[in-house]
């Protein structure tokens, strides 16, 4: 899931500034603070407590279909699916990555005696609530939830049933997204990143941590059961079925009981003198576009999409297939998910601790000082993997393993909360006020693209690199490749053992570290460059000179 880091981290980079402007204040302020510090909460969030209770709630269904989407491909790599075929559903997650295409669509055109924002919302989470519920009743025929020897998932059907269900999520994060602008008052809008994030968040894990953990035969028959039995405790079609229910659920209540109302009006008019140059342009739909192109074609922009398209290929191999080798090597897929539920703590607080460090004038330092280290982690991992696979024993690794592989967890996930943050807010930082949402966006599209696409080629690039061969349990003698899914099946069926002659994956991670150093000489200096470059040459509306 570590890929999965999306670009709501960066948004906590507003959050830092303004505990930053709190620390300035003289000590007896802070002293007076602390003793009324419920009383300033309760004025600060006054009038909003139902607003941002309802944001968390629909940023965490948001995350719901984000998790059980992710479970997908650890789950078929129980049942010996090929990279390739991984790489085909990896195309499920380009959604989310590129909504800029039609959040225009969303953003300009809705029913007024609806609402701007309910238009879109109401029809898109009914249609979640209906796909979930309809795949509830199916899924257990696209993937058994016993696995069979000899029967296979059909990879491209699986793709074409949850790709949608992406879209639909991508679609409703639109909606709410602009719905937050407006539904809290202007003093709080600030807190609809927070809500984003933790919602996001709290969803993904119930989506896939916690599916994982109920799903799973090995916890059930430990922590719940007297008596050892087949399966877990929630099957497949059941956690569908409960949270379509939940969906439909919410997305009456929000139709019935919250009307929309656009609380951030009151204190406009008092902000639009000190603003007003910095204030955003409401665009059309064809507008829109347009400044899209503009901002592409603007001159250090080039180097820029560059650096954003190729900078995670480096740990493309190690970020998207080492939880699946180590699911192949023998680690339970619910006991991964378990040591990722300790990440979630180092998402949410991690970015307020780095904060103050990368908010000056070359926020790109900390991007260019982590990288060497990321694929210092690369190495690492892959070390890490042979270790595992080599202390196996019974099915059962030491407890050793698992500490050492969260340690390693945690220090790769905070270097890479310090890449991402770094350059978000470099991002804030050449953004045009104007049309900062549109800017933003456009930038934060173009790095998930990057680093999905990047996973993507991978998959296809280790599958390619790998050689296995079919061995026969009584002569040691090859009978044939293991290649193909089907053909790693047969093998498997007959008794024998399919063995790698050459891993893709440790040639992969070695092709990364390549790549990423030729990355890094090529382009530091550009990179220290385009701090240097004067903020009117990112802007597509220029300041006016007096």
């Amino acid at each position: 899931m570590s890929n999965e880091l999306n670009h709501r981290t960066g948004v906590f980079i507003n959050d830092i500034n303004l505990k930053e402007k709190i620390c300035d204040e003289d000590d007896n302020n802070i002293n007076k603070k602390k003793k009324i510090w419920y009383k300033n909460w309760i004025e600060q969030y006054h009038g909003d407590e139902s607003s941002i209770a309802l944001l968390l709630i629909l940023y965490f269904l948001q995350g719901i279909p984000l998790g059980i989407i992710g479970c997908i491909p650890f789950i078929l790599s129980e049942r010996n699916i090929s990279l390739t075929d991984l790489s085909f559903f990896s195309f499920c997650s380009y959604p989310f990555s590129a909504k800029l295409l039609w959040a225009p669509i969303v953003d300009s055109i809705w029913i007024k005696s609806i609402g701007r924002r309910k238009t879109w919302l109401i029809p898109t989470q009914l249609l979640i609530s209906l796909y979930l519920v309809i795949l509830s009743i199916f899924i257990d025929d696209i993937i058994p939830e016993e696995y069979t020897h000899g029967i296979s998932v059909n990879i491209k059907v699986l793709t074409a049933i949850f790709l949608p269900l992406n879209f639909l999520a991508a679609t409703q994060d639109i909606a709410v997204d602009g719905w937050a602008l407006t539904m809290l008052s202007r003093k709080n809008v600030g807190l609809a990143s927070t809500c984003n994030a933790i919602g996001q968040y709290l969803g993904v894990f119930f989506g896939y941590n916690m599916f994982m953990f109920l799903s799973s035969e090995k916890y059930a028959n430990k922590f719940f059961r007297d008596t050892p039995s087949h399966g877990g405790l929630v099957p497949f079609s059941s956690f569908l079925s409960f949270w379509g229910f939940i969906f439909g659920l919410v997305t009456i209540l929000v139709l019935i009981f919250k009307k929309e109302v656009d609380n951030s009006i009151e204190e406009k008019k008092n902000d639009e003198k000190n603003e007003d140059e910095e204030n955003e342009l409401e665009l059309g739909i064809g507008e829109t576009y347009i400044t899209l192109w503009k901002i592409i074609t603007l001159k250090p922009m080039w180097i820029l999409l560059l650096i954003l398209f190729t900078n995670k290929f480096s740990f493309a191999a190690s970020d998207n297939t080492t939880a699946i080798r180590l699911i192949e090597s023998g680690m339970p897929k619910e006991d991964l998910a378990m040591m990722n539920v300790f990440l979630y703590p180092l998402q949410i607080f991690f970015p307020i601790l780095i904060g103050k460090y990368i908010v000056g004038k070359n926020p790109l330092n900390l991007f260019i000082h982590a990288y060497p280290l990321r694929m210092f982690m690369n190495i690492v991992y892959s070390f890490f993997l042979y270790i595992s696979s080599t202390v196996i024993q019974n099915g059962e690794y030491p407890y050793y393993v698992y500490i050492m592989w969260l340690v390693g967890m945690l220090i790769n996930d905070s270097l890479q909360i310090t890449m991402f943050l770094s350059i978000m807010a470099f991002f804030a930082k050449i953004s045009d006020p104007k049309i900062g949402g549109t800017y933003m966006t456009l930038l934060n599209t173009i790095t998930n693209l990057g680093g999905t696409m990047s996973g993507t080629i991978i998959l296809i690039i280790i599958d390619m690199l790998t050689v296995q061969n079919c061995i026969d349990k009584d002569s040691g003698v090859t009978l044939g490749e293991c290649k193909t899914s089907k053909a790693h099946q047969i093998c498997v069926d007959n008794g024998n053992t399919c063995s790698f002659i050459i891993d893709g994956y440790y040639l992969s991670v070695a092709l990364g570290c390549i790549f990423g150093v030729i990355w890094l000489i090529v382009l530091w200096k550009p990179i220290q460059n385009l701090q240097k470059i004067p903020r009117d040459e990112w802007l597509i509306f220029k300041k006016k000179k007096e």
